[in-house]
Formats: C-alpha cells, sequence, structure tokens
C-alpha cells in the first residue's frame, strides 16, 4: 500500500485549523518593536527544509546561521536591529515542534 503524502499533510491540515501558515513572533521593545515570522513545519518548502538541513549539517554553523535560516536574510536583519535573541527564536520553534507535531501519530475521531 502507498501513502499519498499529500493526504497525509491534507488530514493533518484539517484537523488542525488552528495551525495557520506562518508562527509569528515579536522581538524588541518600544519603537524598535517588529514582528517576525517563520513557516509552520507543516508548510515549510523543500527550499526552505534544506537549507535548515545544510545549516544543521555543518559543524560551524552558529546560532546564529540557524535563526538565519529560518527568517531569512533580510528579516533576519531587521530582527538582529530590533535587538532579537537567537536562542529565543530557536525555543519558539521547539515548542511549536512540540505542541504541534506529536499529534501527527494521534487517530482521529474515525480511527484514521
Amino acid at each position: 500500500m502507498a501513502f499519498s503524502l499529500t493526504a497525509i499533510v491534507n488530514k493533518y491540515k484539517e484537523s488542525h485549523p488552528d495551525v495557520k501558515e506562518w508562527v509569528e513572533f515579536t522581538a524588541g521593545e518600544g519603537t524598535r518593536q517588529k514582528t517576525f515570522r517563520y513557516h509552520h513545519p507543516i508548510y515549510m518548502t523543500n527550499e526552505e527544509g534544506r537549507r535548515l538541513a545544510r545549516i544543521q549539517a555543518d559543524p560551524d554553523a552558529s546560532t546564529s546561521d540557524l535563526v538565519r535560516g529560518f527568517l531569512g536574510d533580510d528579516q533576519y536583519e531587521e530582527f538582529a536591529k530590533a535587538g532579537g535573541q537567537d536562542t529565543a527564536v530557536l525555543m519558539l520553534v521547539q515548542l511549536v515542534q512540540e505542541r504541534d507535531l506529536p499529534d501527527m501519530s494521534v487517530k482521529d475521531a474515525e480511527g484514521k
């Protein structure tokens, strides 16, 4: 039996309507506060996934490199100017994954 990846992703999206395409967060205080975003893992593109995999495989990559991988160059520069903390973004990424992705192995009301 072949699994349909499209069906799996669509079922997840259908059963998790509160999961949005983008994870948004703010960084900075006062007039420096800005909103930033990255793709929720279920919406991440292949290009984004490959970029993050390359960074994670690089033994010389820093925390900043990884956060830049999630945000992209332009957003990361603004994030740094706003005084954002790289480790806080990585904590957010972990929290979102723990909150949203374990449910993929739980059966729905129909037992699917």
